[in-house]
């Protein structure tokens, strides 16, 4: 089982040119300990840009748990899209908390929610133009989120 999710976090770092690690412990992101001052800076508002260097994170960490009922297609392409999401997003979104208010459980406004659907759909087209046989894995990755999905607001149902 274990090589399973080594093979997968090794053909993500291949295709993503980032370390990928499997972990029983959740999701994340780490960035190179050098510009954490400033990301936290730009993160309070305090500068405005940063470097493009800045931006991509030296790795990212799939959860195990959350893809060990998944196929093999399912799983990379799962793991394709976070790395890709974290990757291709534009960083101001990240300003504005889209994930933490998606993990949280907060009610994210309409405006969080469409930009995080417009986002994630922009980076599976960009995953599936470079690879095209990830386009039938992401459609059905995409199936099961909306079939889990229970709207509570009109927005949510987007």
């Amino acid at each position: 089982m274990k090589e399973r999710w080594r093979a997968l976090a090794s053909l993500v770092s291949e295709e993503f040119g980032i370390e990928v690690q499997p972990s029983y412990e959740g999701w994340g992101a780490g960035w190179d300990p050098r510009h954490l001052p400033l990301i936290e800076a730009w993160a309070r508002g305090e500068v405005e840009s940063v470097p493009p260097e800045v931006r991509k994170p030296r790795g990212v960490v799939f959860n195990v748990v959350d893809l060990m009922r998944s196929g093999e297609d399912l799983a990379l392409s799962t793991v394709r899209h976070e790395a890709g999401y974290l990757l291709f997003t534009h960083f101001p979104h990240w300003r504005i908390g889209q994930r933490e208010v998606f993990r949280a459980g907060y009610v994210p406004t309409s405006f969080v929610v469409l930009i995080a659907v417009l986002e994630s759909l922009k980076t599976d087209r960009r995953i599936a133009e470079r690879i095209p046989a990830a386009l039938e894995p992401l459609r059905r990755r995409y199936s099961e989120v909306i079939r889990d999905i229970k709207p509570s607001y009109p927005h949510h149902q987007l």
